[in-house]
């Protein structure tokens, strides 16, 4: 019995050939073995044994080693790679959800301070004009609209400006 020269290199098991008789004819006889595998030993607690045990249940594996083996070989199929695709667009998709949250705070803190100013203005200003005084209160009324805006910016604390600015921005667009 001899061993094939393609034994060593493909990592297989030896093929056997048995010698040829006078009478035989001249095909060699020739029986391949499996690939050798390689064996791991691993050891897991109670807790993670119980969860492969019933992963394999659950998934319709014959054995816990085949259902170790699968989860082996998708992490190494690159599945991870698509995962952390995912998790890039999810976290970009929730930073322009926070981005937008926080320009509609601002709008609102910008609206409130609008608001607390035409109040006080309202109450303390506000005369009631008379029949024939109407043109000059509408040119009064326009003076005291820019003192509005300019003292409700000027009430604003922090990113306030920004806001009243992307409300000015919406108003001229």
């Amino acid at each position: 019995m001899r061993f094939g020269p393609s034994a060593s290199r493909t990592g297989c098991g030896p093929i056997l050939r048995a010698p040829a008789s006078q009478t035989a004819s001249a095909i060699p006889l020739q029986f391949e073995r499996r690939p050798i595998l390689a064996q791991r030993a691993i050891r897991f607690n109670e807790t993670t044994d119980r969860g492969i045990q019933d992963a394999t249940r659950k998934r319709g594996f014959s054995s816990p080693t085949a259902f170790i083996r699968h989860s082996v070989e998708e992490e190494l199929s690159g599945r991870s790679e698509e995962l952390v695709g995912a998790e890039e667009r999810l976290a970009a998709s929730i930073e322009q959800v926070r981005q937008e949250i926080f320009r509609l705070g601002r709008a609102q803190q910008a609206l409130f301070a609008f608001v607390d100013s035409l109040a006080k203005v309202l109450l303390t200003c506000v005369p009631e004009p008379g029949g024939e005084a109407t043109e000059a209160a509408v040119a009064r009324a326009r003076g005291r609209h820019a003192r509005l805006l300019k003292s409700a910016g000027q009430a604003m604390v922090g990113d306030s400006h920004a806001a009243m600015q992307d409300l000015v921005d919406r108003r001229e667009g």
